[in-house]
This record gives C-alpha cells, sequence and structure tokens, in this order.
C-alpha cells in the first residue's frame, strides 16, 4: 500500500502535467498530432525500458543487474538534463514580445476579420 502512494501519486501527477503540455504548448491545428506523437513517443519508451531490463537483468534478476541499471537511469537523466539545459527554444516560451496583444485576447480585440 505504502509503495503504490509512493510510487503512484507522482506517476499521476507526471501524467497530469504531460497532458497539460500537450494541450497547451501546440496550436489548435496541431493538437492531434500531437497527441498521436505523444502516444507514439511513450510506447517506444515503454519499448526502450523492456529491452534494457532485459539486456541488464538477462534471466534472473540480481543485485549487480540492479546497479548497472541504476546508472543507466543516471545515465539517461544526464542526458535528458542536458538536452533540456541547452535547448534555446525553450527559452521563449511563456514570453510574450511587447506589442502583441495575447492570443486569447485577440480575436476579441481584432474586430471583424
Amino acid at each position: 500500500m505504502a509503495a503504490m502512494l509512493v510510487l503512484g501519486i507522482p506517476q499521476g501527477l507526471n501524467n497530469l502535467a504531460i497532458q497539460n503540455t500537450l494541450y497547451h504548448q501546440p496550436e489548435a491545428e496541431r493538437i492531434a498530432s500531437s497527441a498521436g506523437l505523444l502516444r507514439i513517443f511513450m510506447y517506444l519508451g515503454a519499448i526502450v525500458a523492456s529491452v534494457v531490463y532485459g539486456n541488464v537483468y538477462g534471466a534472473r534478476a540480481t543485485d549487480g543487474g540492479l546497479h548497472v541499471l541504476g546508472w543507466v537511469v543516471i545515465g539517461v537523466s544526464v542526458l535528458f538534463f542536458l538536452i533540456t539545459a541547452f535547448d534555446r527554444s525553450l527559452r521563449g516560451i511563456g514570453r510574450q514580445d511587447e506589442g502583441t496583444p495575447a492570443q486569447s485576447q485577440g480575436g476579441e480585440a481584432g474586430g471583424s476579420q
């Protein structure tokens, strides 16, 4: 029961954050393709994780395999952190250029078009 709370709550919050990002980031015309890409990469992640588990543990789960798996997770985490930290396109997210109206006000302030 405690393991479900410790592992389940963060996983549920992670899924909510990913879904909110999915609906917040793309333009309205691209939400469907973005949702499809999200699902594809979730499946690919599950496949890659299964391959890593199979290669690390082999026929039996051992302490040595768990340590190797820990290093693999640390390596992947550092890689993704570096990719995110050096991604210049993320710097402009959430910022608006001065002089341009917010997207939510664009239809109202523009009058009839």
